[in-house]
């Protein structure tokens, strides 16, 4: 497989992987509070008392609620077909409902840069792993950067040249620790 397809699959999965089960308790929470600032929506409290076979209860039209809400939000009816690409989404437009203007803010921000943060991550994580078979191993990354990519930060590369260093960094990390071993 290509490198090119390799860093293709990389970034796709990060992004492609599913909630966790505290993002999902998050993202319930966030829409009952907001549920209950839209002044509860498909809920007749008067007819559920009443004992109105077709009245939902509190539970039953939140969740209707929720995931209309969740569709609009990002495309997705279920938590369970919400991937990592679609936490801040849900989070932005959870908190835009409950007037949040600054926390719904942030959290679109946070979905607008969520590739380069998943990267991001994955690189910084990469160099801790590459300690010990290379000497500052971020510094080294940089290094890289430099050269190839013509930027003063790693915070300039782009998504795909994180990935691509993540992955120039493993493998010469690896490269390194199997000299070490097979001279050993």
């Amino acid at each position: 497989m290509s490198d090119s397809r390799i860093i293709d699959r990389a970034i796709a999965g990060a992004s492609g992987a599913p909630l966790s089960k505290d993002q999902k308790k998050n993202v319930v929470m966030a829409a009952s509070e907001a549920w209950a600032m839209e002044c509860r929506p498909h809920y007749d409290g008067d007819a559920f008392e009443a004992r109105d076979p077709l009245a939902l209860s509190p539970g039953e039209a939140l969740e209707l609620w929720r995931h209309e809400e969740q569709r609009n939000a990002c495309g997705k009816k279920h938590l369970t077909a919400c991937t990592q690409r679609d936490y801040a989404l849900l989070m932005a437009h959870f908190a835009h409902l409950c007037e949040r203007d600054n926390v719904a803010n942030a959290w679109a921000e946070r979905a607008a840069t969520n590739g380069h943060r998943q990267a991001m991550a994955m690189l910084l994580r990469t160099c801790e792993q590459a300690r010990g078979a290379i000497d500052r191993p971020t510094d080294y990354a940089l290094a890289i950067a430099r050269r190839q990519y013509k930027v003063t930060s790693l915070e300039d590369c782009t998504d795909r040249q994180l990935w691509s260093l993540t992955y120039t960094l493993r493998n010469r990390a690896s490269a390194r620790r199997g000299t070490r071993r097979a001279r050993g």
